[in-house]
């Protein structure tokens, strides 16, 4: 994008000064993401300008409605607490000058702007327990802040994110209506996502007695940003999936994402690992705030939360690929069928690691 584009843009909202600099920012699959530098009378502020995927998030307004629920409450909640640097620990969402949280383009396409909060940084995955800890703190904490906020409050933008029976449906579907050619190159992901279904039917029995919360839904740890100067978590971003959801979700998705030793897209299968010190450092810092509300039940579930996760992802990179790969960006011709064999792999360490002994031994 360039400068000029990003003032056209920039002048729908509630913003004054020159656009200095525009670079593409994050690693989404999703939206996209560019910080915006404007000199504000001699000043140099950022922002973040986002352009909203709206083939995924079909429901703008309700994305809108839920973001300012959830950011209202934070704020509602650390202006009590008396927290300092509230800019810091909570998004700040740009208004444009019609009223809205959004603006739509003359193409059609959606925008918003949120303060960037400088002095941070993001990680892929964690390279050293106290980075996990601090992640999963900062996830245990929004989780926690959000305890009282009634779930029927928020509307589900992405309706059955994270059910595992849908995934599985819809995995079979994109297999039964596959081309030879992807059915056979897809044949080993096929043979143990058979075996995976069949281990799920125990989760999800167990998962439907568990009670709903407003969960973030998608905590992969560069949905943190850490302070560069303490390592300590300081705001939780991409609040898009935020919703009503289960505990575990967002506990598996952070075991999925921050303990392999490896990103989601490597196809050295035979050297990812999963960490047993990272997960323990995301337990605890995960349990840390979360622990007083949450049920016995939720507690023990949150075994259950990696498996979970690298379920669904498996499931939804394969069913993906077989379709053609029209959901995900994709580099390659296998890419889709990489990831999945990469989730397959992540099941697989989960046993040979016995995560719940890991999970045990964090809090003894």
């Amino acid at each position: 994008m360039s400068p000029g584009a990003a003032a056209e843009l920039m002048e729908a909202f509630w913003l004054y000064g020159d656009v200095q600099s525009v670079r593409p920012i994050g690693s989404g699959h999703i939206h996209g993401t560019w910080a915006v530098e404007m000199d504000q009378a001699g000043v140099s502020v950022r922002y973040i300008l986002q352009q909203v995927n709206t083939q995924v998030f079909q429901d703008p307004d309700m994305l809108a409605r839920n973001l300012t629920t959830v950011l209202d409450w934070q704020q509602h909640q650390y202006r009590a607490a008396g927290t300092a640097n509230m800019s810091r620990r909570c998004l700040t969402l740009i208004h444009t000058r019609r009223g809205g949280t959004y603006h739509t383009d003359a193409a059609g396409f959606v925008w918003r702007v949120f303060l960037l909060i400088e002095h941070t940084y993001t990680l892929d995955r964690a390279d050293t327990p106290a980075q996990a800890y601090a992640a999963a703190r900062a996830f245990g904490q929004f989780g926690a802040s959000l305890a009282e906020l009634p779930p029927d409050r928020l509307g589900l933008t992405l309706p059955g994110f994270h059910d595992l029976s849908l995934r599985i449906a819809q995995l079979r579907t994109a297999a039964a209506g596959a081309g030879a050619e992807r059915q056979v190159a897809a044949a080993r992901a096929l043979e143990q996502a058979r075996y995976w279904e069949q281990r799920a039917t125990a989760w999800i029995e167990a998962a439907e007695a568990l009670p709903w919360r407003i969960c973030h839904n998608d905590t992969k740890i560069n949905n943190v940003l850490l302070d560069r100067t303490t390592g300590e978590g300081v705001c939780v971003i991409d609040l898009d999936t935020v919703m009503p959801g289960r505990l575990l979700y967002d506990f598996g998705d952070l075991v999925r994402t921050a303990a392999p030793t490896a990103d989601e897209d490597a196809t050295e299968l035979d050297t990812l690992h999963v960490r047993a010190e990272i997960c323990e450092a995301l337990y605890r810092g995960f349990v840390a705030d979360t622990q007083a509300m949450m049920t016995q039940a939720e507690q023990e579930s949150l075994v259950l939360g990696p498996y979970w996760m690298a379920c669904i992802m498996a499931f939804r990179f394969l069913a993906d690929f077989l379709r053609g790969d029209t959901y995900y960006k994709v580099r390659h011709s296998r890419h889709n069928l990489d990831r999945a064999l990469n989730q397959f792999r992540i099941l697989e360490c989960l046993d040979q690691m016995d995560i719940a002994g890991t999970l045990s031994r964090s809090t003894a």
